[in-house]
């Protein structure tokens, strides 16, 4: 007997309904011998209940189905279709995507797709799931590359690596070949001594600026002035803005000449073009115009900067090991160190140039987190830091041994005070070798190695965790109130 389209549509769905697989692929099979031509292109999915990946029906004025099993569809009308999006396909479909589309949010996690994506995720690369348990990923002997790419991230530069590039920088600056007009740093220096003086800046006061500042006001008429004398002249004024009685007069001038070097007037600038031969240095990638070389230079200052801030805390760290060394054979490292940081934040002057978050994180160590207190608090308690407390405890459990041998592993808690609290010092270090990587990544170098960091695949590994942190993020804001 014939049937026509519309009933083997119907009886595709209800065998879908019913979890029939044989049936329903033969029941496809026939709508697409009927048709005389292959499964038509597929349609989005219509439904949340579809992008959960489960079948569904519309209300009962409509025929539209999609499978939850097989990938098919039907429209309004009836029609069937293939459909990557639904069935078991769909399902898998988006469990490989739902990662890689977090990643760029491009839905929300709190939503119901977004819990549906998630879950599908989950289920994809769950700990049981074939396409973590096989060798291959996804079938055995089968290698398949993952289509979700992120780029990695790379390890923070050292302090070597910092000097280096700020180094190179200077020397390209130097190198450049730009110079400018004798009369147009003039015309600089001059607007900035009154403006100095505006502020109530005079050379009376404020000596050792308005000195730096007249060796460029001078210059030789039809002269020019090389990008790294006032470079140099910039430096001083950093060391001479350390003292406080010249502090504010120092930073009103380094301001100002970093403003003319950044964005200067195009008729101050004289590009002299370096030689081919001799001391001249060509780096890859440096331009030779002025607002280069600038952005340039003040790359070098920011990576030089973000090494000063660093070796600072380095030194801290270095003195306060070797002064608990020599008093107590380092068992009291961690609170010397702490001590030595809060000297660090009790001092402007030191902690000029750190950002908010860098004194945060040292404010952070110095009073510690609950685990390297109670460590701590335990280790002095137990006399884990030798001197009266160990002794006394030594000769307690000496006395009670002698009458009561059970009294006698008092003994040992100065034992478990010296571990207790080298363990609170190794949570000490471990704090600051942080803190110097939080110092050394707010650097331009870094954001170059970040910004040219390569593209590696997402391992399934990955995916399963990227979908579990999903999923406790929906947990953990299912009964916040929004």
């Amino acid at each position: 007997m014939a049937y026509d389209e519309a009933t083997l549509g119907r009886a595709l769905v209800n065998a879908d309904k019913a979890g029939d697989v044989d049936a329903a692929r033969t029941l496809a099979a026939e709508i697409v011998k009927l048709r005389g031509a292959s499964p038509v292109a597929a349609e989005p999915p219509k439904t949340t209940m579809q992008e959960l990946g489960l079948g569904t029906q519309s209300p009962a004025a409509s025929k539209a189905y999609t499978g939850s099993v097989l990938p098919f569809s039907t429209d309004d009308a009836g029609n069937t279709s293939f459909d990557s999006n639904a069935g078991i396909l769909g399902s898998i479909k988006r469990g490989i995507m739902a990662p890689g589309e977090a990643l760029q949010n491009k839905f929300d996690p709190m939503s119901k797709e977004g819990i549906g994506k998630s879950l599908a995720s989950s289920l994809l690369m769950m700990p049981g799931s074939p396409s973590v348990m096989t060798g291959s990923r996804a079938f055995p002997g089968e290698a398949v590359a993952s289509t979700t790419q992120v780029k990695t991230v790379p390890a923070v530069p050292t302090a070597q690596e910092l000097k280096t590039a700020s180094n190179a920088g200077y020397k390209a600056a130097q190198d450049s070949g730009v110079e400018y007009h004798g009369a147009a740093v003039k015309d600089l220096v001059d607007t900035l001594e009154g403006k100095l003086a505006e502020d109530a800046h005079i050379p009376a006061t404020n000596p050792k600026t308005f000195n730096l500042l007249r060796q460029l006001q001078d210059p030789p008429e039809g002269s020019t002035v090389q990008l790294k004398f006032i470079d140099a002249i910039r430096k001083k004024l950093g060391q001479v803005a350390a003292d406080p009685d010249e502090a504010r007069a120092a930073t009103i001038a380094i301001k100002d000449l970093d403003r003319f070097l950044e964005a200067p007037d195009p008729a101050a600038v004289v590009a002299r073009t370096a030689p081919a031969e001799g001391n001249a240095v060509a780096l890859p990638g440096i331009s030779s115009t002025a607002e280069d070389v600038a952005k340039t230079l003040v790359d070098a200052r920011a990576n030089a900067a973000a090494g000063f801030r660093d070796k600072l805390i380095t030194n801290v760290e270095d003195n306060a090991g070797r002064r608990s060394a020599a008093t107590d054979s380092g068992a009291n490292s961690g609170n010397t160190l702490r001590q030595r940081l809060a000297s660090v934040l009790a001092n402007d002057k030191k902690t000029r140039g750190f950002s908010d978050q860098e004194i945060s994180a040292i404010e952070d160590i110095v009073k510690g987190d609950t685990t390297t207190n109670a460590t701590r608090n335990i280790g002095k308690l137990l006399g884990g830091g030798g001197g009266l407390g160990a002794a006394l405890y030594g000769l307690t459990g000496a006395v009670s041994a002698t009458a009561n041998p059970g009294m006698a592993m008092v003994a040992g808690l100065p034992v478990v005070g010296a571990v207790s609290k080298a363990i609170s010092n190794s949570l000490t270090k471990s704090q600051v070798q942080k803190l110097s990587e939080l110092l050394r990544s707010r650097s331009p170098l870094y954001e170059e190695m970040k910004s040219n960091a390569p593209m590696a695949p997402v391992s399934p590994e990955q995916n399963a965790a990227l979908a579990a942190a999903l999923r406790a993020s929906m947990l953990e804001n299912k009964d916040t109130p929004r």
